[in-house]
């Protein structure tokens, strides 16, 4: 009986060292585990800005614009392109990666989801809807008056942005080589952008 309580002391005792031999290896394991990730996790960034990227709107009035997208600094140039302008790669070194062709019908509906814009006169200022810009736009294709339009516009998505139906709206209403997986990520930068606007070649 004693061998027997002996043996089953020393077998107590043997698996008490074991177990608290496990116990620190395994805790050791674990930590060492959890700051490999934590320093892994650190070097990983969560998101990364778009690409710089061009994009010319040609309009139903023969008249055509280029908005270069900079969202490394995070500015919008604006660049009013001369009717005999031909070349698509670039203009006055800025790159044209995409084209959007409008109707007056999809511009009287885009105008009219961003809410309409206010132009200023000399009896005061008038909100337009989509429908009485297009018809201005129509009889009126003076630079002035286009200048003031891109300006409302700019004022009114620095304000209020662009969500993911109104680019959904774009791509699938216009004649464009732009896709959604191109311009997912802009929504977030497109106020910042309209807030910065640079007219390049404004009275050229």
């Amino acid at each position: 009986m004693k061998n027997f309580f002996r043996i089953l002391i020393v077998f107590i005792a043997s698996m008490a060292v074991f177990l608290a031999f496990s116990y620190f290896f395994l805790d050791k394991s674990i930590k060492s585990s959890q700051k490999s990730a934590d320093n892994k996790a650190e070097n990983v960034p969560y998101y990364s800005r778009p690409e710089n990227c061009g994009l010319k709107f040609l309009f139903p009035n023969g008249k055509s614009l280029l908005i270069f997208l900079d969202f490394e600094d995070e500015i919008l140039y604006t660049i009013d392109v001369n009717m005999d302008f031909e070349d698509d790669e670039s203009y006055v070194g800025y790159p044209v990666d995409y084209k959007c062709e409008f109707d007056y019908y999809t511009l009287s509906l885009f105008f009219d989801r961003i809410g309409g814009i206010d132009l200023e006169s000399e009896e005061g200022i008038y909100h337009l809807c989509g429908i009485q810009i297009c018809d201005m736009l129509s009889a009126d294709h003076s630079e002035d008056l286009q200048f003031k339009i891109i300006s409302a516009v700019c004022e009114k998505i620095a304000k209020n942005g662009l969500n993911d139906d109104d680019f959904v709206f774009l791509l699938n209403n216009c004649k464009t080589d732009l896709t959604m997986p191109v311009c997912i990520y802009w929504r977030e930068y497109i106020r910042n952008l309209f807030e910065n606007v640079v007219f390049v070649n404004r009275g050229n």
